[in-house]
């Protein structure tokens, strides 16, 4: 299956993917796709998309004060009864009686969360960033979060490596799916690396582009096995950002290393959370696709030019830790363990910069906490 149908449907859940548009898309008969997408992702299309479309509408009853009938049309639903129906049948809930119970679910203490000691990491203010539009070249991971191998990010080298792509990599990480919404063998996760270009697809490795726009930026120092509890103290963050609204998904981890190494007690790692201008849209829906679009004016392929960590991030440089008390350099990597710092959320929309379900859902620090993090 080439990743580039699963890429298509991700960004065009509130458009028409019925089997012949895809097929279409994939340059196959209807029946020949259908055989050939049930075999390789264990789902037919249609039940892969009416997924993808119900857990996305789950996630945003979370945390987004739309209408209902506003959440059913974003996610691709004709009418308010047709979500309806199909969100009962998913859930066991109808929509308005799931609000409540996640909202009231969310205040609560996450259970799965591991406690992490106050010295085992170290994260930064929570600022607005703009990140740039990138071509990527990546590996999808279905499954938990937390066994994805750092082999990937290997795998992506040794390709650019064949591709004769030279210069300093920018390495990043993209979570589609939310931990209590999406069962966890559901769960996508792409390991990423960016690229001058668009590229023909081939094997397991993929062609995607990044469309870049806000997002809420934290620096998290330490171990990647904390990077779970970071979350959990960064999301709840986010969404009292002044001025700025938290869209959801996909979570953007931007890798301020050369290579990936999960087994590194010092790891800095740029957690991105999509979000948007709470005046840049007439009501409280969340931004379509083609708006967020309209909106940044589509930015050139001159943008996504690799080479620096600014080719994602405006104005940061990717060494520079960014509000974070590392440790001396005489100190080992362990180090990095004796400062954890909490600081207050901020919003600095103007200030250039650099760079992250099926059953009962579970607490709100746990819908983006459980976002894994290689080889954990």
């Amino acid at each position: 299956m080439n990743p580039a149908l699963l890429v298509h449907i991700q960004a065009h859940l509130d458009e028409d993917l019925s089997l012949d548009v895809l097929s279409a898309k994939a340059s196959l008969s209807p029946a020949h796709l259908q055989r050939t997408f049930q075999a390789l992702v264990g789902e037919t299309p249609k039940n892969y998309v009416a997924r993808l479309r119900l857990e996305r509408a789950a996630f945003r009853l979370l945390i987004h004060d739309a209408t209902l009938l506003d959440i059913a049309l974003d996610c691709g639903f004709q009418n308010h009864e047709t979500f309806t129906r199909a969100f009962r049948r998913r859930f066991g809930m109808p929509p308005s009686s799931y609000r409540a119970w996640v909202r009231t679910q969310a205040h609560q203490r996450p259970e799965t969360v591991t406690e992490q000691p106050d010295d085992a990491y170290s994260i930064s203010e929570t600022k607005i960033r703009r990140l740039h539009r990138a071509h990527l070249a990546f590996i999808r991971h279905v499954g938990p979060y937390e066994a994805v191998p750092d082999t990937l990010f290997d795998s992506l080298e040794d390709w650019a490596i064949n591709q004769g792509l030279a210069g300093p990599r920018i390495w990043m990480g993209i979570g589609h799916d939310a931990p209590g919404t999406t069962r966890p063998e559901h769960l996508r996760f792409d390991a990423a690396l960016v690229v001058p270009s668009a590229f023909a697809s081939r094997g397991p490795i993929g062609h995607q582009v990044f469309e870049g726009g806000e997002f809420g930026v934290t620096t998290h120092a330490g171990p990647f096995v904390t990077l779970p509890a970071a979350y959990a103290a960064i999301f709840p963050r986010v969404t009292q950002l002044p001025k700025h609204q938290l869209i959801g998904l996909p979570a953007v981890e931007i890798y301020q290393t050369s290579r990936v190494n999960a087994r590194l007690q010092l790891n800095v790692t740029d957690i991105c959370l999509p979000v948007v201008g709470s005046g840049s849209v007439s009501s409280s829906r969340p931004p379509s696709r083609q708006e967020s679009q309209r909106r940044s004016g589509k930015p050139t392929d001159r943008d996504a030019a690799p080479g620096t960590m600014s080719a994602i991030i405006d104005g940061r440089s990717q060494c520079e830790p960014h509000h974070l008390q590392l440790p001396a350099p005489e100190s080992s990597p362990a180090g990095a363990r004796r400062c954890r710092r909490r600081t207050t959320p901020t919003s600095d929309a103007s200030e250039p910069w650099v760079r992250t379900r099926h059953g009962a859902p579970r607490p709100l620090a746990e819908m983006l906490s459980a976002s894994r993090r290689p080889g954990c």
